[in-house]
């Protein structure tokens, strides 16, 4: 089977959203605190809520922004930053009232020709021509029935740009190239197509469970398919397939609750499931193929975040603790071996791996209608401020936002 790299390419993970520095330090989720502006991105009705400029992560030099204008119920907004730098749009719009959408659009075609011509003896010449499109929609329908959120997405993406961290060989889309040397001729052509389809499902509602009042809903379903035809004069003709399917699930119970009158507490539990299945096999040699399923349980997620007023500003601390109740994964390699076809089989399994911890301290400043979020360094707490924004020595802020309401 000839080279296919793939690294990452299902990168699921439960938060999708890049939070600010306000969630970061309130235990990491957007859907525990439903007062803060980024549930726009999370349920894109909220921007009926809002009129607001923000700036995210302003300490990086090229921070993420989000605009959002107009009447209730007639909402429009832009928003971008590095991860959308290519998009020809991205908007938020309100339908209504309750029920808004948030929209994103990448397209672009690529064409590369390169030819060379030696007149020396022999002559030689040489032509490559590599052409290909990159196509990549995502939608977020947000809607709200009474008390009750819902949220829908779906990504579509067709092109080399979804691949991310994969490699295929050396080329994408269309590719044929030519060599002459005196009377002896090669040639060389070939094909990659890459899919790729995500669909979403979001869900928040009070419940009253125990000592939690909410609940929290994510469901997600991948598919990924990546084939690579390649064919050279004198060569048999290599064909390659990598297809991939996930499904996912994250259920999270949360309570906010304020105490006294100067501080909030948040707090909640969850699971999470994955399933996966990748096939990566030769078409062009059907003994020739890789089979692995897995499955990842985990639980339980702990979510903990406190924000506190004091005399000049809010403090805030989170914590995020999470871990693996179960995986399992199971790969099969079928190969050629002389006149043979041969199995090889890999089982692993385990509970309670892969465990993690995370504490993240926030400060924020608020002046009139401009508020500003930082994410702390915890070596602060130990050996005091030195520079604002410094990542070394004990520094006061690693990360900062700006949001501006009108």
């Amino acid at each position: 089977m000839k080279k296919i790299i793939i690294i990452g390419l299902l990168c699921i993970s439960q938060n999708i959203f890049a939070t600010t520095n306000r969630i970061a330090a309130m235990g990491g989720e957007i859907a525990m605190l439903p007062d803060d502006d980024t549930n726009i991105d999370l349920f894109p009705q909220h921007i009926n809520r809002w009129q607001l400029l923000r700036l995210s992560n302003i300490s990086s030099g090229e921070p993420d922004y989000a605009i959002v204008i107009g009447e209730k119920g007639d909402k429009w907004g832009l928003y971008g930053g590095q991860n959308e730098v290519g998009d020809f749009f991205n908007i938020y719009h309100s339908f209504n009232e309750t029920t808004a959408i948030k929209a994103s659009l990448l397209l672009a075609t690529h064409n590369h020709e390169q030819e060379s011509d030696n007149n020396e003896t022999p002559v030689t010449k040489s032509k490559a021509d590599n052409e290909y499109g990159d196509f990549d929609l995502r939608l977020r329908f947000g809607q709200t029935r009474g008390e009750r959120e819902l949220a829908g997405s779906l990504q579509y993406a067709n092109g080399p740009g979804v691949l991310e961290n994969a490699i295929i060989d050396d080329f994408h889309g269309n590719y044929d190239a030519s060599f002459t040397q005196g009377t002896n001729t090669s040639s060389q052509s070939g094909e990659a197509d890459v899919k790729f389809l995500r669909l979403g499902f979001d869900l928040r509602e009070p419940r009253k469970i125990a000592l939690f009042n909410h609940l929290y809903i994510n469901a997600q379903l991948t598919k990924f398919d990546l084939e690579e035809r390649l064919e050279s004069a004198g060569n048999a003709i290599e064909h390659d397939n990598f297809d991939q399917w996930s499904i996912s699930g994250f259920i999270l119970l949360f309570n906010q609750k304020k105490i006294a009158d100067h501080s909030v507490l948040v707090y909640g539990i969850g699971t999470s499931a994955i399933a996966s299945r990748s096939v990566i096999e030769d078409k062009a040699d059907p003994t020739d193929r890789t089979r692995i399923n897995s499955i990842r349980i985990g639980g339980p997620h702990i979510r903990l975040g406190l924000e506190t007023d004091i005399k000049y500003g809010k403090l805030r601390f989170g914590i995020q603790r999470n871990m693996d109740l179960y995986v399992y994964r199971d790969a099969r390699n079928t190969f050629q071996s002389g006149a043979n076809s041969d199995d090889v089989d890999d089982l692993e399994s385990g509970i309670g791996k892969n465990a993690s911890y995370a504490f993240v301290s926030g400060y924020g400043m608020e002046y009139k209608n401009l508020k500003i979020d930082l994410t702390l360094n915890n070596n602060f707490w130990v050996s005091g401020p030195q520079m604002i924004f410094d990542s070394q020595f004990g520094t006061f802020g690693l990360s900062a936002d700006v949001l501006y309401t009108f």
